[in-house]
């Protein structure tokens, strides 16, 4: 079974607990009893499966973010700006993105109990960000992954970013991810 630390749910709750009571209610009403328990268990070396870590995700979302296009990716920016403090910060004033990318890809293992992750293509204004071994992972998680990478991509102060990912191959997820070479 396909598992993720419960580290961004750790973060989640938070995030929404700022928000005020009432948001936390609306959310915890919404959430099946399985994720309404995960959601209040979790610590951050929780295992999680990943179906209740994405409806947790996905509820989340469209409560915090309910007239947003893509509210999954603005939660993933939330959730990014969050996590990328304190010991993270440190590999972040790093200014290759090719750095932060290829260190983001070799984490993979500590979250996910699936899949590999790994950076292909690189270039001086280019890289590939690929997931394998994991066919059924949940569009929610790829677009908050999608927030994931943006953040970084700013923190690392490139210009001219563009993000595209491929969802046509599910043994291999694609995210290719361009800037302006200065």
């Amino acid at each position: 079974m396909a598992e993720i630390k419960g580290t961004d749910i750790v973060m989640l709750r938070t995030i929404v607990r700022e928000k005020g009571k009432k948001i936390e209610e609306e959310l915890l009403a919404k959430l099946s009893p399985k994720a309404k328990d995960a959601y209040l268990r979790s610590m951050t070396i929780s295992w999680l499966p990943v179906d209740i870590h994405s409806d947790i995700y996905q509820t989340a979302a469209h409560v915090l973010y309910p007239n947003k296009g893509n509210s999954a990716f603005e939660l993933g920016l939330e959730i990014a700006r969050q996590t990328y403090t304190g010991l993270y910060k440190i590999f972040l004033s790093i200014p290759s993105l090719q750095f932060i990318i290829k260190r983001a890809a070799s984490l993979w293992k500590t979250y996910y109990n699936v899949g590999k992750a790994s950076v292909e293509n690189i270039t001086s204004s280019a890289l590939d960000f690929v997931v394998t071994e994991f066919p059924n992972w949940p569009l929610v998680m790829r677009d908050a992954t999608n927030a994931h990478i943006a953040y970084l991509a700013q923190t690392a102060g490139k210009k001219g970013v563009h993000i595209s990912r491929d969802d046509s191959n599910h043994d291999k997820w694609v995210w290719h991810i361009s800037w302006q070479d200065t």
